[in-house]
């Protein structure tokens, strides 16, 4: 991958949502956080980021703001996905 390491931490940022720059701006544009969390946890697995597991396994127990159950599995199942194949022993 060319975005390699130096995108761990916006990635990360996604997942916990300390990223409040990128959430604004996805909530002005209505994108759904489901997308955006699932997929920084896609990549972050991509590119091996073992230093993700313990925001993945937070993950896991993540709920939509809207309540949206299927979007919630989505995340979940992303994360599991994620913690799979980094081999997460912590999951």
């Amino acid at each position: 991958f060319q975005i390699g390491a130096p995108a761990v931490p916006v990635l990360e940022g996604l997942l916990s949502g300390t990223d409040t720059a990128y959430v604004e701006w996805a909530a002005a544009k209505r994108r759904d956080p489901a997308g955006y969390v699932s997929k920084a946890a896609i990549v972050l697995a991509d590119l091996g980021e073992a230093s993700a597991i313990p925001a993945l396994v937070k993950l896991m127990k993540w709920e939509h703001p809207a309540g949206n159950e299927a979007f919630t599995m989505i995340v979940r199942g992303s994360a599991a996905d994620a913690l799979g194949r980094l081999r997460a022993k912590e999951a």
